[in-house]
């Protein structure tokens, strides 16, 4: 195997964890907004503006949506290597 195409391939490999990971947070994120009625846009606007406290849920759920902001950008840096 040349040295592309083992780059090429680890990329691609990544890009498979990337979508695993993305799947996994993005059922947590359906779960917090299920559980605590309301959008990730609500609730991301609410909590950082204090309103709703430091309650373990909100904490993850946050944590959870910057994932998701990493992973995409990451997917999408990785996306455009390939091209």
């Amino acid at each position: 195997m040349k040295v592309n195409e083992a780059v090429l391939e680890l990329i691609k490999d990544r890009l498979r964890e990337i979508a695993e990971r993305l799947r996994e947070l993005k059922s947590r994120i359906q779960y917090f907004e299920r559980k605590h009625a309301m959008s990730s846009r609500e609730f991301l606007r609410r909590y950082r503006s204090g309103e709703l406290g430091d309650d373990q849920d909100f904490m993850e759920w946050e944590a959870c949506l910057t994932l998701v902001e990493e992973l995409d950008r990451e997917r999408e840096a990785l996306r455009g290597a390939l091209e």
